[in-house]
């Protein structure tokens, strides 16, 4: 093995060295150069965790979201209590309207076929039943699935949008008291 001495300390060193084992000096320009080079590249690897993307801002990591207020945050999973709790009206604030339509369908055909049937009893605590039961079970599925289905914390809960379906609902409610009122009428 074929040695040097060091330039700045004097130590005995492999021929092949760019840099002194002893005192760590680099023992040509270009050489430190590369090391330097190196080094900055070894650095921004570390600093460039898998969720950051320093060559573009606007990507966002998968299982987060951008919040209107230029936040990122995890992506909520799970249940959704709230659009549980609220259900039809809980979407319609998010511009998801279906739910309010199919609740308001399903009232008038329930309003309907009581109102024809007043006289069967039987079959109208069924459909009362039946209807709860639905009801219940949408306000389920939509407690579950709003997270993944809705904007939640991306777009802005328009409270207009609740008051409108708040308002179909009622006028939807009222009609159908009135069918039933109607089919009692008919008694």
């Amino acid at each position: 093995m074929e040695t040097k001495f060091c330039q700045f300390c004097g130590e005995t060193i492999n021929k092949d060295a760019i840099k002194c084992r002893y005192c760590g000096s680099f023992l040509n320009e270009e050489a430190k150069n590369q090391a330097r080079e190196q080094m900055n590249n070894q650095k921004n690897m570390a600093n460039n965790f898998p969720h950051q993307n320093q060559a573009n801002n606007n990507e966002i990591p998968l299982g987060f979201i951008k919040t209107r207020n230029g936040e990122i945050i995890p992506k909520p999973h799970g249940f959704n209590f709230l659009a549980f709790l609220f259900g039809p009206v809980y979407c319609a604030g998010y511009g998801n309207v279906w739910y309010v339509f199919l609740n308001a369908v399903a009232m008038f055909l329930l309003a309907a076929v009581i109102g024809n049937n007043l006289a069967n009893v039987e079959l109208v605590g069924f459909l009362y039943v039946l209807y709860s039961v639905a009801l219940f079970i949408m306000h389920i599925v939509i407690g579950a699935i709003a997270n993944s289905t809705l904007p939640v914390k991306v777009a802005e809960f328009k409270f207009g949008n609740v008051f409108a379906a708040m308002f179909v609902l009622i006028v939807m409610y009222l009609l159908s008291l009135a069918i039933i009122i109607g089919g009692i009428g008919r008694l």
